[in-house]
């Protein structure tokens, strides 16, 4: 049904002919005129065969830039392309930026196990959304290996392989358009994230609200941000002039006490999600410092309920990649009533960019940073840079203190 639908998606809607409204697509057979030489629609590819390395969002991140340099190469394309019907030395083709595979788990190596966009995200909405605000068509290698395989197209050599992927940036054109077309696949949602919302609601107060608090307290985290917090005195004032930041690593206590001591935040819920990655957390760590010790799901006062993913057993049947679970921690974090997070995280923008995109009337996504109140870290402050650039409008924010 999945094949069928994006099948039927992707044959009745075209690019817009000349004089023609930009979102009102013409059918295929208005435009398409098959030949005895020429029976099936002719379409060229551009494709993204890499997706670039780091996390979840990095990866969201390239694939907006894919869609948003590939559109433009596609139109480019289907102009030269349309002075050589015109001439009728070619037929009619389009053109199908073909979207780059999502690494499976983290890392920098290329070549590792991939996901198709489709089997993880919802790619006929992404698919619609392009149609309507880029008029372009996009899919992903599995799909259009389907598509191929029914004999209803012909293909010409590729337009484009562009080798090297974009360096990715969450405020790179359209990407809040990306975002807001952002939904997981049907699949993902029944096996783990409706599953996963049960458990927490089980193990919450009765109360519905809830806060999501992401916790930067990995192994590899700890690592980097002991090292930038002890650079040389020089290094130190030149990136805080730059990006305002004056300390890198916090502990699980510390945020916590932070959380708890900005009123807002703690008349607000009694429920929190924290979001880390507990099997990549070693407490023992030699390197980690003693500040960063302490078990997240320990430092809390007995009247807060906590949980996670993993504590939940969300993932119980050891077969979701990393990036599965990232995107279950990316939903259920943007589906919070608040969220807390530092601003040295591409998750923090990327999950605020997925709130800013669904902010509706009467109902505020408030998020706030543990790391953003200079250098006395009593309070957690609101964080809008994200949320006023995407939403469209300044969202009513709440002093944190």
């Amino acid at each position: 049904m999945q094949v069928l639908r994006f099948c039927i998606c992707l044959f009745s809607v075209l690019p817009a002919a000349q004089g023609e409204t930009p979102n009102r697509l013409p059918d295929l057979p208005r435009i398409w005129n098959a030949t005895a030489e020429h029976p099936l629609p002719v379409f060229k590819l551009v494709r993204y065969p890499k997706s670039g390395p780091m996390g979840l969002n990095n990866i969201l991140w390239a694939v907006g830039n894919a869609i948003h340099n590939g559109c433009l190469r596609a139109q480019e394309l289907l102009r030269q392309r349309q002075a050589y019907v015109a001439q009728g030395a070619a037929p009619l083709a389009f053109v199908v930026v073909i979207l780059p595979p999502l690494r499976k788990e983290l890392g920098l190596d290329q070549k590792g196990a991939m996901h198709a966009y489709g089997e993880v995200f919802d790619l006929n909405r992404q698919l619609e959304f392009s149609l309507k605000y880029r008029n372009c068509f996009i899919s992903d290698t599995k799909q259009w290996e389907i598509l191929k395989k029914t004999g209803s197209v012909a293909l010409t050599k590729d337009a484009a392989t562009i080798k090297n992927y974009e360096s990715p940036h969450f405020r790179g054109p359209n990407m809040h358009r990306v975002y807001q077309a952002l939904e997981m696949s049907t699949h993902l949602r029944r096996k783990y994230y409706e599953p996963c919302v049960k458990k927490m609601r089980a193990r919450f107060h009765p109360e519905m609200a809830y806060t999501a608090i992401h916790m930067r307290v990995e192994d590899d985290w700890v690592h980097h941000c002991n090292k930038m917090d002890h650079l040389p005195k020089p290094q130190k004032i030149k990136l805080r002039s730059k990006f305002k930041i004056f300390r890198y690593c916090f502990g699980a206590a510390e945020i916590a006490k932070i959380v708890l001591n900005t009123p807002v935040l703690a008349n607000m819920s009694r429920n929190y999600l924290l979001i880390y990655a507990e099997d990549k957390v070693d407490l023992n760590l030699l390197s980690r410092p003693k500040t960063m010790r302490a078990d997240p799901m320990k430092v809390w006062p007995p009247e807060i309920a906590v949980t996670n993913p993993i504590t939940m057993d969300c993932f119980s049947d050891n077969k979701a990649s990393y990036t599965e679970r990232s995107i279950i921690s990316l939903f259920m974090a943007s589906d919070a009533n608040a969220f807390v997070s530092t601003k040295l995280s591409t998750f923090q923008a990327g999950v605020n960019i997925l709130r800013a995109s669904r902010i509706t009337p009467g109902h505020d996504r408030h998020s706030y940073l543990y790391d953003g109140d200079g250098k006395n870290f009593r309070f957690a402050t609101s964080d809008t840079t994200v949320i006023t650039q995407y939403s469209g409008a300044p969202p009513y924010v709440m002093n944190a203190t």
